[in-house]
């Protein structure tokens, strides 16, 4: 798992924040393919952060007198890549061979990730869990005060959430909220 901000933990999703978002989203991507977008989208902008940050720009093409279609076809006449099919996008990107000559030392890298992903899971026990799960409620519960509450490192709580998601004990909600909305009762035959 991997987090990437500009912006505090906690803060408001806005409309302003977006391009700020994009552009992180744009550089860690290879290419950026706009489905659909107006003159003055936000697609647009981060289609330029693309070609800022040299990476491929692709666009779905559309019908002329559809102004949703506007920056799409703009973008095909100022030289993005059309697409029409899921081939438009693997021939245009490099191949996964050629990623390892152009960066070899972004390899040592993801095997550095990978080596910190697997001491967290690692360090997570039954007891972090049952510390995340009695700051849950039934109300809507934010990921920062579970964060104070349980005194746990981000990446072990975004884990145990995630382990409790799929289990289905909690729903999470947008914004980093999650809800307990199972309670499991265990009896003790006699």
């Amino acid at each position: 798992m991997l987090i990437v901000a500009e912006l505090a933990v906690g803060t408001k999703p806005l409309g302003q924040h977006f391009p700020q978002r994009n552009r992180i989203i744009s550089g860690l991507s290879l290419g950026t393919l706009v489905v659909e977008a107006s003159l003055k989208s936000g697609s647009l902008i981060t289609a330029t952060q693309a070609l800022d940050q040299n990476r491929e720009v692709f666009a779905v093409p559309g019908f002329p007198m559809d102004p949703r279609s506007h920056g799409t076809n703009k973008l095909i006449k100022d030289g993005a890549i059309l697409v029409e099919s899921i081939d438009d996008i693997v021939d245009n990107l490099p191949a996964q061979g050629e990623l390892k000559t152009i960066a070899p030392e972004l390899n040592d890298l993801n095997n550095d990730f990978k080596h910190l992903g697997s001491s967290y899971l690692q360090q997570i026990n039954n007891t972090m869990r049952k510390n995340v799960i009695e700051c849950l409620s039934v109300t809507l519960n934010n990921i920062d005060d579970l964060i104070t509450s349980t005194e746990l490192p981000l990446p072990i709580i975004h884990t145990i959430i995630l382990e409790f998601e799929l289990a289905g004990r909690i729903m999470r909600h947008p914004g980093n909220i999650s809800l307990r909305f199972q309670v499991i009762f265990c009896f003790k035959h006699r």
